[in-house]
């Protein structure tokens, strides 16, 4: 099989961000907090401190982005709103799944009636599924084998993300991961699905849904 690819434009933000944000780290020890002040993880190495750092700008990008794309997805749903099976269409891709996209467009419609908690919930498993076949396609197998101890099994999103082949673009595997599962970055799959969300999710669940749309844009190339 070929290497993933996708749009640089869409995926990729430039290669220059990550040293950029050097100047950033500390050497003296840092705790970082939840937003209840409940401390999560204490980095006490600069290179620690640079990746949290880089982990912030993710987020930041995230958030700002999430505004926009609310706008947007809000304007389409007033004005267009396509059936559903045009928008499963707009969501199948090499790596999607017919089934996922139908699930995907179904979130996409909670979106639009406004059920932000419902639309995330249903997006995020099938989010997981996509990410699961990719890591699939150049690894062979997301399983993890009995070693140590412990029992065998299927490699959480955390490492799925690790597993992705890096020719995908640096930035959008670390925004994977910033999104859905490093508890210093939005954490979004923890938070709405073991149900932590506290706020109105609108925002996050545009991120979400986001998130689907950059991953139909992966494909293997000869």
């Amino acid at each position: 099989m070929g290497d993933m690819g996708a749009d640089p434009q869409i995926l990729e933000t430039p290669d220059s961000e990550l040293p950029a944000l050097r100047w950033l780290g500390k050497s003296a020890p840092l705790t970082i907090n939840d937003t209840k002040g409940q401390p999560i993880r204490l980095l006490d190495k600069e290179e620690s401190q640079i990746q949290w750092n880089c982990t912030r700008a993710a987020c930041l990008r995230a958030r700002m982005l999430a505004i926009l794309l609310d706008e947007m997805l809000t304007r389409i749903g007033s004005t267009y709103r396509p059936d559903p099976d045009t928008a499963s269409a707009a969501f199948r891709a090499e790596f999607v799944s017919e089934r996922d996209a139908g699930i995907l467009a179904r979130a996409l419609r909670y979106y639009w009636d406004r059920r932000y908690e419902d639309a995330a919930r249903v997006a995020l498993p099938s989010i997981e599924t996509v990410i699961r076949s990719l890591a699939q396609a150049t690894q062979g197998s997301s399983y993890v084998e009995p070693q140590a101890g412990r029992d065998g099994r299927e490699s959480t999103l955390g490492r799925l993300i690790s597993l992705l082949p890096e020719s995908l673009p640096a930035l959008f595997r670390w925004d994977l991961r910033t999104i859905l599962t490093d508890p210093l970055g939005l954490n979004l799959r923890n938070v709405h699905l073991h149900g932590l969300a506290e706020a109105e999710p609108k925002h996050d669940t545009a991120i979400i849904l986001c998130t689907a749309a950059r991953l139909t844009l992966i494909h293997t190339t000869p």
